[in-house]
């Protein structure tokens, strides 16, 4: 006979068929997923998205390469620069991230995913559903954990989304290709968006 400990230690195996089911935080952390689909976890149900796009992926990497480039020279400010970073948003509530940065300070001896990064890049898919979950939903719940920047990179709109945190909710600023990305957390880093802003009219 299985107790319930032993149904409980027992990973879940989860795929796209599971698309809605009720996870627990606990099912979550320690279930195996079929790849190359992701997940996150919203209102305790599990949410599967797509696998990313060659163009997604083109569109992250420059900014974790420059993130990482910074922390080789400047270990004493970056911990972690981590791709595909899970953040624990509350009871029954993971999301993931493309890139976050973890600077050092009070936060470093705690663990993820409870523990919030000071930086998040999102590269948004096209599409409303993408725009809405990352925009929306992941702005909201980015501000209540006190993520200090918040980066959603629209590479099918030429443009990036800087978030900043406010009382209240981001202050925003837009940015296009024509401009650098600069923060206040990375002093000294400069981003020329024509260098790594993959436009919509530039697709192969």
């Amino acid at each position: 006979m299985t107790t319930s400990a032993e149904a409980v230690a027992t990973p879940l195996t989860l795929g796209p068929a599971d698309a809605g089911r009720a996870v627990s935080d606990a099912e979550f952390a320690s279930a195996e997923y079929e790849t190359p689909w992701r997940y996150e976890l919203v209102g305790g149900k599990l949410v599967v998205m797509s696998p990313n796009s060659e163009d997604h992926d083109d569109a992250a990497e420059p900014w974790r390469d420059a993130f990482v480039g910074y922390k080789l020279t400047h270990r004493d400010r970056v911990q972690k620069v981590v791709s595909e970073a899970w953040v624990r948003a509350g009871t029954g509530k993971s999301r993931i991230g493309d890139v976050a940065v973890y600077l050092v300070g009070e936060r470093s001896g705690q663990k993820r995913p409870e523990r919030v990064p000071e930086l998040v890049v999102e590269v948004v898919s096209p599409g409303h559903e993408s725009w809405h979950r990352d925009a929306v939903e992941k702005r909201s719940e980015y501000h209540a954990l006190g993520v200090s920047e918040y980066v959603l990179v629209d590479y099918t709109g030429g443009r990036v989304l800087v978030l900043t945190h406010a009382p209240g909710d981001y202050q925003e600023r837009t940015l296009t290709v024509n401009d650098s990305y600069t923060t206040p957390l990375l002093p000294g880093l400069v981003i020329r968006l024509e260098q790594v802003l993959r436009r919509a009219d530039s697709q192969d």
